[in-house]
């Protein structure tokens, strides 16, 4: 049997629709003590300390892996993607991108900056985790 029109459209209509959906794929770097989730859309959705699989992140944080100034501005990373040569965040509102490639050490991740596309920032940051107090301070403070 030959599909009909209406159920050719109706194929037509749902593949368009899962094409231009976004993906939410979210990129690991783990190290043999933490976990670090960053999204496709370059927030860091997850900070897991290994084994115990605490989450670091404070309920509903959410912060840019990066940010950078161009031409006197702030503009926020507007997505990250993991290509063969590294991770590539491009920003808000100007043609900026950046290759970095991320190599994991027991305590902590090195981001290094190999390339820099499009007009050179004046300024990038990374990310600033807040953290808090999970044990005691010290025997001064005894918290």
């Amino acid at each position: 049997m030959l599909p009909g029109p209406r159920n050719v459209w109706l194929a037509a209509a749902v593949s368009i629709c899962l094409a231009s959906a976004p993906l939410r794929a979210e990129t690991v770097y783990e190290t043999s003590r933490f976990r670090l989730l960053l999204a496709a859309d370059g927030v860091v959705s997850s900070l897991k300390q290994l084994p115990s699989q605490r989450e670091c992140l404070a309920t509903g944080w959410r912060q840019r892996l990066a940010s950078v100034v161009v031409d006197g501005k702030r503009r926020e990373a507007r997505s990250a993607t993991t290509t063969p040569d590294g991770l590539v965040l491009t920003f808000r509102d100007c043609d900026t991108s950046l290759l970095l490639q991320v190599g994991p050490a027991p305590d902590w991740l090195r981001f290094t900056l190999r390339a820099v596309r499009g007009t050179r920032p004046t300024r990038v940051d990374l990310v600033r985790i807040p953290f808090g107090i999970n044990g005691t301070v010290g025997r001064k403070l005894n918290i």
